[in-house]
């Protein structure tokens, strides 16, 4: 028997993302979907009687009302909505609900950044034109997962956006950025509107105080980053640069596919326990990404956006990105596809931007949906793809393939990240070989070619040819690749050529394995590829390295 599901899709979120120019700005432009779609749901169940076993996306129950009230500022509730309706239930209904939610939400903003000059009933028209909020009904066979038959036509709706024909002022830009402050040129004054918003539900729903506020000052980029202090313990030029991660999970339609059944009698209830563990990684994320000293943007569903410091004491972003990586296997663990006869979990994958402290937010924004979706493009997904900006305008870019392979992560992530912790800081063990660490990426461009051919000669000995233009390139170093010697009867540079030799050849025999055509061309641009990512490899190693120029 067919049973009836009632979609719902708010926006939208990404345009409003590019209104801000502030971290707070940027929380408060996703918050107020959250918050929307959580007054939605309130009002379902209390004016339409809508019960809580009856709400798939997002799951009601009492282990996620709890996670809620311990994590109130996350964003936890993302753009969709999705749950079974009584048939004597009317769409009608429906929009009345949306029609008072839109109200109350453009009241509760209005009243706090409205002045007494202005049209308040032209304000609350722009803001309720400005949400997106569309809804559909459909019957979905037994069996069949109510969020795959929702979804498609879900999506089709987020792209047929209105828009406000005239627009004299951004009522809701007003909001998340106070331009009268910027006019009196108190920029630290910009999100107070968003601080007043949240103090009132502080106090009106008795929660713990914004994740934003330090005391009552509101955290800023300068903040996080570092600069205007030394809270993050560090004192390299990682202090004047930020990182914007977003990160998602993969194959979550395949997931869902596999929860289908003819019986019927399990796939609503895999539902609602996967999406208890949605809430549940996003709890365990923002505690996370909040102890490293960074702030989450929104955690919604397997989504999440945040800004940190590119160091903190003795971790890294890169460290975070495993931590994250870990809680996100431990709570879809039970969660699984099949796939050419193999049993297969969902992956991680993520985009991360890294910039100078004063680089424009939107761009940076802008950046890391662009890395993001790149993680996508891969066949197999399950990767980290890092876009890095110098302030004097240099770039570098690596991609981290398969970043979780066999319950841990891959071979390369991990030499990296131990390359990472014994040269990337200042008393590690190229402390004052700084100029050594620029000559080896600067010998890497000038003999390009060399490294080239040496990488795609054939047969089994090609590995050789690498180590001897090495040996050669770096002969006032004694003891590269010399067997008969030790690590502790080695120079350090020539342990650190070692390694990153090792990790160049990993990068290039991983780029080898995904070309399915392997021709003397397509073998020479993996090798260009790989050098590439290495000497990436030794600017970020360089970077962190490097100490803070007054």
């Amino acid at each position: 028997m067919n049973k009836k599901y009632i979609g719902i899709t708010i926006g939208p979120i990404v345009k409003t993302l590019m209104l801000t120019t502030t971290p707070a700005g940027l929380w408060g432009a996703s918050y107020i979907f959250s918050y929307f779609t959580k007054n939605l749901i309130d009002q379902l169940e209390q004016i339409l009687g809508i019960s809580k076993e009856s709400f798939l996306v997002p799951v009601r129950n009492n282990e996620v009302e709890t996670i809620i009230k311990d994590c109130p500022w996350a964003g936890l509730f993302h753009d969709r909505i999705i749950f079974q309706t009584d048939p004597s239930i009317p769409l009608t209904k429906i929009d009345q609900c949306i029609k008072k939610c839109k109200e109350d939400l453009s009241k509760e903003i209005l009243t706090i950044c409205l002045t007494e000059n202005e049209d308040i009933e032209r304000a609350k028209k722009f803001i309720e034109d400005y949400l997106q909020v569309h809804v559909i009904e459909k019957e979905v066979e037994k069996g069949k997962n109510p969020i795959l038959a929702l979804s498609p036509n879900l999506d089709i709706l987020e792209l047929g956006q209105s828009y406000i024909p005239k627009e004299d002022k951004n009522y809701l830009l007003d909001f998340l950025e106070n331009r009268d402050s910027l006019e009196q040129k108190k920029p630290e004054n910009r999100n107070q509107n968003i601080k007043r918003f949240t103090q009132k539900i502080e106090k009106t729903q008795q929660l713990m105080k914004w994740h934003f506020l330090e005391e009552e000052h509101i955290i800023t980029i300068d903040d996080i980053a570092g600069v205007s202090g030394n809270k993050i313990g560090v004192n390299t030029q990682t202090k004047n640069y930020f990182a914007l991660v977003n990160a998602d999970g993969d194959n979550l339609g395949k997931v869902l596919k596999s929860m289908e059944d003819t019986q019927g009698n399990q796939v609503i209830e895999e539902i609602k326990g996967f999406s208890e563990k949605c809430f549940d990684y996003a709890r365990r994320a923002f505690e996370k990404v909040e102890k490293y000293g960074g702030k989450m943007i929104y955690a919604g569903g397997d989504d999440l956006l945040f800004i940190a410091p590119v160091k903190n004491h003795e971790e890294t972003i890169f460290h975070l990105l495993s931590t994250l990586n870990d809680e996100f296997i431990n709570c879809f663990f039970g969660f699984s596809f099949k796939e050419e006869g193999q049993e297969k979990k969902m992956g991680f994958s993520a985009g991360v931007m890294i910039c100078y402290y004063k680089y424009p937010l939107k761009e940076a924004l802008i950046s890391v949906l662009d890395q993001l979706d790149k993680s996508k493009k891969i066949k197999t997904k399950n990767t980290i793809s890092v876009h890095f900006e110098k302030h004097s305008g240099k770039q570098h870019g690596i991609q981290f393939i398969n970043f979780f392979n066999n319950c841990e992560n891959n071979k390369i992530y991990t030499m990296f990240l131990d390359l990472l912790e014994e040269y990337g800081k200042q008393n590690g063990q190229l402390n004052n070989s700084k100029d050594f660490l620029r000559s080896l990426g600067t010998k890497l461009q000038d003999y390009r070619n060399v490294f080239l051919i040496a990488m795609v000669k054939d047969g089994a000995a090609k590995r050789n040819y690498l180590n001897e233009v090495f040996k050669n390139l770096f002969e006032e170093y004694p003891g590269i690749f010399d067997e008969t010697k030790t690590k502790e009867e080695k120079s350090e540079e020539a342990n650190y050529i070692e390694r990153i030799v090792d990790l160049l050849e990993e990068i290039f025999y991983m780029k080898l394995s995904l070309i399915q055509d392997k021709t003397e061309k397509t073998k020479r641009q993996a090798a260009l590829d790989s050098l590439q990512e290495i000497e990436t490899v030794i600017g970020l190693l360089k970077f962190y390295n490097e100490k803070e120029i007054k």
